[in-house]
């Protein structure tokens, strides 16, 4: 089962460490967000991701929270598909939005992007 909470705030929680993690893309709008597990419990689906550090694994969102994402990347796309899933389903942000709709994405990609993510 996956949990889905809504965020604390960024005043309340200015940094999250993400396992289990993955980074995806919109197909539609092409942001890149990170997707995994918080807590040991609660599935999080970022806000668009504004800039990432390879070298560190961390990354600030457009919320301005502070992401590090810790461990290997999530292998296979089980995990993620389940959490796109129930977020589609619950979460007014992402509703009616399917796994087919996003692709994941390698780090490197959300790297070379970070540049140019705040000038979209």
């Amino acid at each position: 089962m996956v949990n889905i909470r809504e965020a604390k705030t960024v005043f309340e929680e200015p940094e999250a460490i993400l396992e289990h993690w993955s980074i995806i893309r919109t197909r539609d709008r092409g942001e890149l967000h990170f997707v995994g597990i918080l807590d040991a419990q609660k599935a999080r689906i970022t806000s668009p991701v504004a800039d990432f550090d390879l070298a560190t694994m961390t990354g600030t969102t457009s919320s301005g929270r502070r992401y590090t994402l810790r461990g290997e990347a999530e292998q296979g796309t089980k995990l993620v598909s389940k959490i796109v899933e129930v977020f589609g389903q619950r979460s007014t942000d992402w509703a009616g939005i399917t796994f087919d709709q996003v692709e994941v994405v390698e780090p490197s990609v959300a790297a070379m992007a970070s540049p140019a993510l705040g000038s979209a």
